[in-house]
């Protein structure tokens, strides 16, 4: 049975009455898939979400896997995601790991386009040859503890607005 740790909190509603909305919440769970951390989020990335994907990418750091791609199918990318995927790059690299996209839709696309930022993240199609890629690139004898300690580990992490 997989272990599932979880967290909840609260999110500022841009709502008069204040009251959470399941509507605008976001959420960030992270996963390890062929060796790969996998974040995948879900909801508008924007600067409110960087709890959640906060706490996801620091379980993912501890698979020590060289990539943590982060799952962008289900989220909606715009210019307001552009300091939170900052920072989740930043994250990673202080440990040691690089920032890999994956499943961009083209209006998240246009936005890091249009920021000039496409340079600073490897920017995968699908989720699938994001982790196809960065599997090639995960050394055996690096990835192999951290695969074990978390092969049975997912880490859903839940903030709602």
């Amino acid at each position: 049975m997989a272990e599932k740790d979880t967290v909840t909190g609260p999110r500022r509603s841009a709502r008069k009455d204040d009251e959470p909305n399941e509507g605008d919440a976001f959420f960030a769970s992270m996963h390890v898939h062929t060796g790969v951390a996998v974040v995948t989020c879900r909801g508008r990335l924007d600067t409110a979400a960087w709890r959640a994907c906060g706490f996801a990418l620091a379980a993912a750091v501890q698979v020590e896997s060289p990539w943590v791609i982060a799952d962008l199918g289900q989220a909606t990318v715009g210019p307001e995601s552009l300091a939170v995927l900052a920072l989740m790059r930043r994250y990673v690299a202080r440990h040691g790991a690089l920032l890999a996209l994956a499943a961009v839709s083209p209006d998240g696309l246009q936005a890091l386009k249009q920021a000039e930022v496409t340079a600073q993240y490897r920017i995968m199609p699908t989720l699938p040859i994001a982790v196809a890629v960065a599997g090639l690139r995960v050394r055996p004898a690096a990835r192999l503890p951290a695969v074990a300690a978390t092969a049975e580990r997912v880490h859903d992490v839940r903030v709602m607005t």
